[in-house]
């Protein structure tokens, strides 16, 4: 059985080729490239922007961490849902915010307490099968409410 000290040879892999693209960025299956500033670099958490606040909002929540946050540019960085300008998540969601993402050396590190509110949004279909329920354990161990996943499932043709 794989965990956090014993991941399986091919969690260990993707890590190894997640790093890879964070540094040198993303060839696409049309040829172009993605530069390595825009690989990974949380846009897909502002689609959920308004849906996460509301349940920060609804449940008084006081912390939160985003578990595969990328390079979390979003949480420093202004940007527009629906023509409405957010300086940045943090500001946006007003919540003590922890950034956790091993493949992102400043954000390497679990955080040392736990979260009211974690999320995990298009992380873990990136996970093998295999180390599932480790990598939902440690979310768990860090969340002391409720946690978010939201996981792409769709298939190109």
């Amino acid at each position: 059985m794989f965990n956090k000290k014993n991941p399986s040879d091919e969690f260990l892999e993707k890590i190894k080729i997640y790093k890879k693209i964070h540094k040198e960025g993303q060839l696409l299956i049309n040829g172009s490239k993605k530069l390595p500033e825009n690989t990974y670099d949380g846009k897909s958490t502002i689609g959920l922007a308004k849906i996460i606040k509301k349940i920060i909002r609804q449940n008084s929540f006081k912390s939160l961490l985003d578990y595969g946050c990328g390079k979390a540019f979003y949480y420093f960085n202004e940007f527009t849902i629906h023509n409405e300008r957010i300086t940045s998540l943090q500001d946006y969601w007003n919540v003590n915010i922890n950034l956790y993402e091993p493949c992102i050396e400043k954000f390497s590190d679990l955080p040392k307490s736990v979260s009211d509110l974690s999320i995990c949004i298009d992380v873990l279909e990136h996970i093998p099968e295999s180390d599932i329920d480790w990598v939902l354990e440690e979310i768990s161990n860090y969340t002391s409410e409720l946690m978010f996943l939201s996981i792409a499932n769709f298939t190109s043709f």
